[in-house]
């Protein structure tokens, strides 16, 4: 085959030069030559381009970059503002409003916003720990201004000189406190466990009856196992609580009402069922709050509604079943809505349709009544889906100062008149916003021993 046939085999149908052209050296070396700009030609154009493409990816890398800086900044922002709400203000350490805050400022995003939430914070902080003071919340005030001093290089000169007015002013309420308790009658920390007493008022006159709860470990929740169990009832886990005195029955209104007419604040509603030893109904757990720190600076001692752990340790009274009473419950323990049937506990024509007069039912073994009925009882912690994995009795709070996040939810525990049987386990939680109230609510106190 020869050259042209070749070339032909190769789809070069439209050769046509004579061979003399073909052998000539001038032809030859000048196809080469225009080959050869061609191909750097082809080399610089690609060069070029990939060139183009590599600094319009740099400009819009750094495009992107600054925009999701921007970005950034906005989403600690935003992060900051919740985290305020939330009065999450140094704590969590990872979690809190300050942190968020510096991190927008650091980012010059939104500077007139982190200003002000800069500036918040500091008030915020003085505000809690006042209202602690206030409360007779000494301890957890404590807590809190502890938490406030890292906010110190981050605040004006007053605020330093401001935290320092309220140690000063907390370290004076324990030693009135301290005071207090030495010229107070009660002797209960001498007290043996299960015994009942009662501290005096400023006018003399009795408290609550209140009983000796002792310390002790339980496993606060119900087992995974346990018929009618909700999945916020886990995990069930060992706690610890330090000995303390427990109201023997629910708040009532009689005890309330001397409250109420010194801090000129309305009685409840109590739907004509009566006031005198009915329970106090219709009442917020803000109400319970405030009687508390009431009763704490009448008598010189600490009152306070429960914690979650010490109501369920108190409930149980070192029983483990789903009830005081076994695997159900009967009309002699508590006001409920028996006619209710379930698999767990048959019904039986028992409703009294409304709250009933406290102690009129069977007390569990440590003396205490209507903790499975009657009402639903306020308690100190904020509400979760899950317990928090304290394990020594304290009280879990969703924000800093004992506060609750944004809807302030907290929880209540125990069984309610309307409600069925099952709705009275001992392990059952509920949760309402702190500002509500209702006709199958109340509360009972906790005074603190040591």
């Amino acid at each position: 085959m020869n050259r042209k046939e070749r070339d032909a085999a190769r789809g070069r149908n439209d050769y046509d030069a004579s061979p003399a052209d073909l052998s000539s050296p001038e032809v030859y070396s000048g196809s080469g030559r225009v080959y050869d700009r061609l191909s750097r030609e082809l080399v610089l154009i690609s060069f070029g381009f990939v060139m183009i493409v590599v600094l319009a990816w740099a400009v819009m890398s750094g495009a992107l970059t600054d925009e999701e800086g921007k970005r950034s900044g906005t989403n600690w922002l935003g992060v900051a503002q919740v985290r305020l709400k939330e009065n999450r203000l140094t704590e969590p350490p990872d979690d809190n409003a300050l942190d968020a805050y510096l991190q927008a400022q650091e980012l010059a995003v939104g500077s007139s916003a982190v200003k002000s939430g800069l500036e918040t914070i500091p008030k915020r902080y003085l505000a809690m720990i006042n209202r602690l003071i206030d409360a007779g919340d000494l301890e957890l005030a404590e807590k809190t201004l502890g938490s406030a001093a890292r906010v110190i290089p981050h605040a004006s000169d007053d605020y330093a000189y401001a935290l320092a007015e309220a140690r000063a002013r907390l370290e004076n309420a324990v030693r009135e406190m301290s005071q207090r308790r030495q010229a107070a009658r009660s002797t209960a920390e001498n007290y043996e466990p299960l015994t009942v007493f009662q501290d005096y008022l400023k006018d003399g006159t009795l408290g609550p009856k209140m009983v000796v709860i002792p310390g002790g470990t339980f496993v606060l929740g119900s087992p995974e196992d346990e018929r009618n169990r909700d999945p916020d009832e886990g995990p069930a886990h060992p706690v610890s609580v330090e000995r303390f005195a427990m109201a023997q029955t629910e708040t009532t209104f009689a005890e309330y009402r001397r409250f109420a007419e010194e801090a000129g604040w309305a009685l409840p509603d109590d739907y004509g069922w009566g006031h005198g030893q009915q329970p106090l109904i219709n009442v917020s757990w803000v109400e319970a709050k405030a009687y508390a720190a009431w009763l704490s600076e009448q008598t010189g001692f600490r009152y306070r509604l429960p914690t979650e752990a010490e109501w369920e340790y108190a409930a149980r009274a070192g029983t483990t079943t789903p009830f005081i009473a076994g695997n159900c419950l009967t009309p002699e323990y508590a006001n409920l809505d028996f006619r209710a049937r379930s698999e767990q506990c048959p019904g039986i024509p028992v409703n009294a349709g409304k709250a009933v007069a406290v102690a009129g039912h069977k007390p569990n073994p440590w003396g205490l009544h209507n903790l499975y009925g009657n009402v639903r009882e306020w308690v100190r912690d904020c509400w979760e889906p899950r317990y928090d994995p304290l394990t020594d009795g304290r009280a879990s709070f969703s924000g800093e100062g004992g506060t609750c996040g944004v809807n302030g939810d907290r929880v209540l525990r125990g069984g309610a008149w309307p409600s069925p049987a099952n709705s009275a386990r001992t392990a059952n939680r509920y949760a309402m916003a702190e500002q509500e109230w209702s006709s199958g609510v109340g509360f009972r106190l906790v005074r603190e021993l040591d």
